[in-house]
């Protein structure tokens, strides 16, 4: 993935959910959700998940769990 872009797709909760059972293997997934949202490389393989659900109070939006594969991290 030297130098590839990631580019923004859609993901469903259930898509999201076993990504990040996949690669986060140290946090269960959120129990609830509002949406989640994707990163792709330019071949399409998904590299990076941000699930979006709701705190406490529900006035706002947080993203509790964010998980990405180990060569789409930004660090050089």
């Amino acid at each position: 993935m030297n130098g590839a872009r990631l580019h923004l797709v859609p993901v469903r909760s259930r898509e999201a959910k076993d990504f990040v059972r996949a690669w986060h293997r140290h946090h269960p997934p959120p129990a609830g959700q509002i949406f989640a949202v994707g990163a792709a490389d330019e071949c399409g393989t998904l590299r990076a998940v941000a699930i979006v659900g709701r705190p406490w109070p529900a006035t706002s939006a947080t993203a509790p769990s964010s998980c990405m594969t180990p060569r789409s991290r930004l660090s050089r």
